[in-house]
């Protein structure tokens, strides 16, 4: 990730940057696949700081909270990335199934350590299922339309 940093600060261009992209790309496929690894890394330890256990927002009331992140994250990412790496990377997939385990991970630890009221318990499964229904609608058409299936 370093050499992803300096090369940011080398130049502000995302031009430059997609060029980069392309030599990697003509690279080992390893290359590739620890560029995308270290980039999803970096977002996601964000992501754990932001949501550690203790806090306020790690707690099960709050989920919906992890879930806007996610939502945040992939806006952020079409705003600043998208232009850098290469759409056939798939690195917003890789970042949100990178963030779906870390929260599997989480929330597995909160409801072995934690009891809760049916209401928390419910209303965190309702925004469970609504973060799963928009992430299928926004990657399965996505991923499903590009390998031609449709």
């Amino acid at each position: 990730m370093e050499r992803l940093e300096k090369l940011e600060h080398a130049s502000s261009t995302p031009e430059l940057l997609h060029d980069a992209c392309m030599v990697v790309d003509q690279l080992d496929d390893n290359v590739r696949t620890k560029l995308i690894q270290q980039f999803v890394k970096q977002q996601i330890e964000f992501y754990r700081n932001w949501f550690r256990k203790g806090t306020k927002e790690s707690k099960l009331d709050e989920i919906g909270k992890r879930y806007n992140w996610a939502k945040k994250k992939l806006k952020e990412y079409a705003e600043q990335y998208s232009s850098i790496f290469p759409e056939y990377w798939c690195v917003p997939q890789e970042l949100i199934i990178e963030f779906c385990l870390a929260t599997r991970e989480d929330i597995s630890e909160i409801l072995k350590t934690s009891s809760f009221e049916a209401t928390v318990l419910y209303k965190a499964i309702l925004s469970t299922i609504k973060f799963e229904r928009h992430m299928h609608e926004r990657f399965h058409v996505e991923t499903v339309s590009r390998i031609g299936y449709y």
